[in-house]
């Protein structure tokens, strides 16, 4: 998934030359994002909604949390450990009602982010409809980050 990412992102460099570029990624995709910003230094701004800090932390807050799964997991989506090293404009998105992903692991992701970085919690916003929900949320803090009408 993150050589199918950093692909898409040099290929849309190749047709769209000189233009901005923003990563954008939800839930899973968001950890996809997180590490493609961390390698990259051309992005504008990088957006993340319904994103968790690791996979062991998202099975640390369900109700399978007792299991110990964490030495199973291959592909632990280390977000938190790279969000640090992202060079742009950080937005996180979280919807209040998330129940898969939980807002606190957003809110965590966050704090680990460094300066300039924005987080929005959508009230009422689930793990899918936060996006709709959050519009005018959305619309203002893109505004304030990225400098976009």
């Amino acid at each position: 998934a993150n050589e199918d990412a950093r692909a898409a992102w040099e290929w849309l460099a190749d047709k769209h030359p000189g233009q901005p570029r923003y990563i954008f990624g939800h839930s899973l995709g968001g950890a996809i994002a997180i590490e493609l910003a961390s390698v990259v230094a051309d992005e504008a701004g990088t957006i993340v909604e319904g994103t968790f800090t690791s996979i062991p932390e998202v099975v640390g807050t369900t109700k399978w949390g007792w299991l110990p799964v964490g030495p199973l997991i291959t592909q632990r989506f280390d977000a938190v450990g790279k969000v640090a090293q992202v060079g742009s404009p950080l937005l996180v998105v979280h919807g209040s009602r998330d129940t898969l992903i939980k807002p606190e692991l957003g809110r965590r992701l966050f704090e680990a982010a460094r300066d300039p970085k924005v987080f929005v919690l959508v009230d009422g916003g689930s793990h899918h409809n936060t996006n709709a929900l959050g519009q005018s949320q959305y619309r203002t803090a893109i505004t304030a980050l990225f400098g976009l009408p």
